[in-house]
């Protein structure tokens, strides 16, 4: 559910129907601020989700080559204390 703004008037809809309503003339409310978001804010916060998601991405695909770097790294040690032994 989406807040929007017109006219003084506030009211909730669907998350589906919010581009026909701003097409309308209402405006998308922040849920936090309760002031309306602006087209620039909107396509902003898009674009910050959007690198947050690609950074999530590559640090897990990083912790995962980490991961296996420290297991073989491990491995080798004890292999050199066995051999050592």
């Amino acid at each position: 559910m989406k807040t929007v703004l017109k006219d003084n008037r506030v009211e909730q809809i669907d998350d589906a129907a919010l581009p026909e309503a701003v097409k309308r003339g209402w405006r998308e409310v922040d849920p936090i601020s309760g002031l309306p978001i602006t087209t620039v804010e909107r396509a902003a916060q898009n674009q910050l989700t959007q690198e947050n998601e690609r950074l999530r991405k590559a640090n897990a695909e990083l912790t995962s080559k980490l991961d296996a770097a420290e297991k073989a790294a491990e491995k080798t040690r004890r292999k050199a204390a066995d051999k050592a032994e």
